[in-house]
């Protein structure tokens, strides 16, 4: 359903290898689908260090889904790490609440 309903309402944006979605202390209430492409997203700590989240192949999702629950800045880095082809979800159009998920049977 998810899927179906991203396809049906918005629009991939492309990201180069290389270039970053999101860095550490933004306000982001975005949702990245990885439609084609390969994402990673990581944390640097206090000396510089980075260290791996998690990485988001085709079909996956990369957020900073726990500073949009507590409404603080992200601590995440998002980064493309192939030419990606992504779409730019804003998560409060995909609560459960929203008119957008009414449109579509569970």
């Amino acid at each position: 359903m998810l899927n179906q309903l991203i396809k049906h309402t918005e629009k991939t944006k492309f990201f180069a290898k290389g270039e970053m979605l999101q860095t550490e202390g933004q306000e982001s209430s975005k949702i990245y689908y990885v439609e084609k492409g390969l994402l990673r997203s990581y944390t640097i700590d206090s000396k510089g260090k980075e260290h791996m989240y998690m990485f988001a192949s085709e079909g996956w999702i990369a957020s900073d889904l726990e500073s949009q629950a507590f409404n603080s800045r992200t601590v995440l880095f998002i980064e493309a790490i192939e030419d990606s082809e992504v779409y730019v979800l804003d998560m409060p159009n995909f609560s459960p609440s929203s008119k957008k998920f009414e449109d579509y049977p569970a």
